[in-house]
């Protein structure tokens, strides 16, 4: 009975895993995460269009159930331990490249990715114009300055991209004149409250739905456990992004209890998330991470039942001279792209028609195991 059981559960398994597979290869282009897009070339040398076979399906369940396996016990995948294939980890991707195949492994590029920000021209316009001033502040703030649309016709709705690159841009730049650093006080709280609560106010200041709430907060979908940041919608309980902040000299076990705490936690919110499926969605929990000066714009999705994919989309350091600030400006696509997923995913998550608690999310998939 029990081996019949186990068979009826896997098959279950794929089939509900063949569905989501479906869905990856009808997904529309998308640029994908930092680590994954370094594995781009792997995945573009075949020219016929990326789909799975009953066969590489099986193989493909298999392999990364056996890359969890043989990665619980190595230190620096310690996320395995949660049933997280972590993208960011050079382990673990060189393990997906050899034992998936070339399509397989593109499956997992397209699952992950966000959906590429394209700039307008004028807001092409000013990124070019700062990428290609010389590395200097007086430089900089000349760019910023020079606007590429007059005042009459500039709105701030309808060029709120632009005026987030000014606010973080002119932020740090004031900071770096006046001070010398963009850090007196390496400790973290300080540290993120010169760098990552002025880029979060500055990319949802549009969106008044979503509320910043910053140091030791708590929710009750996290055991009650103290976050550097939570961001919600609406009335919304439930937390659609988790931040952890590290400060700028902390050491790497910092890093790995921080990022620990957070995706066991992430996976806590995506058990609330799964719970009444109705649409096409795969819950997505959207993460912070600010440690040893580098503030990363991350996602943990669901997969599958109690199987999940961490991804970095875009990650910029804090800057401490105008080569650094120019950096910050050529990875803004990529925040614009992580921030404007996070907008999507909580929109459709979420019945717009119903302002009440009540949940819309959807993931058509077996109910997920609760987590630790």
């Amino acid at each position: 009975m029990k081996k019949r059981a186990r068979e009826l559960e896997d098959n279950v398994q794929q089939h509900v895993f063949k569905r989501v597979l479906d869905s990856f290869n009808n997904s529309n282009e998308t640029s994908g995460s930092s680590e994954v897009n370094n594995a781009k070339d792997h995945a573009v040398q075949v020219d016929r269009a990326h789909s799975i076979s009953e066969g590489e399906l099986n193989e493909f369940w298999i392999s990364i159930k056996d890359i969890l396996k043989d990665t619980k016990d190595v230190p620096s995948c310690f996320l395995s331990t949660l049933n997280i294939v972590d993208l960011t980890n050079k382990h673990i991707v060189k393990l997906m490249k050899s034992r998936l195949t070339v399509d397989a492994f593109t499956v997992i590029m397209k699952r992950t990715a966000v959906k590429q920000w394209i700039a307008d021209d004028v807001e092409g316009r000013v990124l070019s114009v700062v990428s290609r001033c010389k590395n200097s502040y007086h430089s900089l703030r000349a760019s910023l300055r020079s606007s590429p649309i007059s005042p009459h016709a500039f709105d701030a709705y309808d060029h709120h991209n632009i005026l987030t690159i000014e606010g973080i841009l002119t932020n740090f730049l004031d900071i770096l004149e006046f001070n010398n650093t963009i850090i007196n006080e390496y400790y973290e709280r300080t540290c993120a409250s010169a760098v990552v609560v002025p880029i979060i106010k500055q990319l949802f200041k549009r969106h008044p739905l979503f509320s910043t709430k910053w140091f030791e907060i708590q929710s009750q979908f996290t055991n009650s456990h103290h976050f550097d940041g939570i961001i919600f919608y609406k009335d919304f309980s439930v937390p659609v992004a988790l931040a952890e902040f590290g400060g700028a000299l902390c050491n790497d076990q910092k890093v790995e209890d921080d990022t620990i705490k957070v995706y066991r936690n992430a996976q806590r919110v995506m058990n609330q998330l799964s719970i009444n499926p109705s649409k096409e969605q795969v819950p997505t929990v959207f993460i912070l991470l600010f440690h040893q000066a580098k503030l990363s714009f991350e996602t943990l999705r669901l997969v599958d039942n109690c199987t999940y994919i961490r991804s970095c989309h875009a990650k910029v350091k804090a800057p401490n001279n105008p080569e650094d600030l120019k950096r910050i400006a050529a990875e803004m696509p990529k925040i614009f792209a992580w921030r404007d997923a996070l907008i999507e995913s909580v929109v459709q998550l979420y019945d717009r028609d119903n302002e009440s608690s009540s949940l819309d999310c959807a993931y058509d998939t077996l109910s997920v195991y609760s987590t630790p």
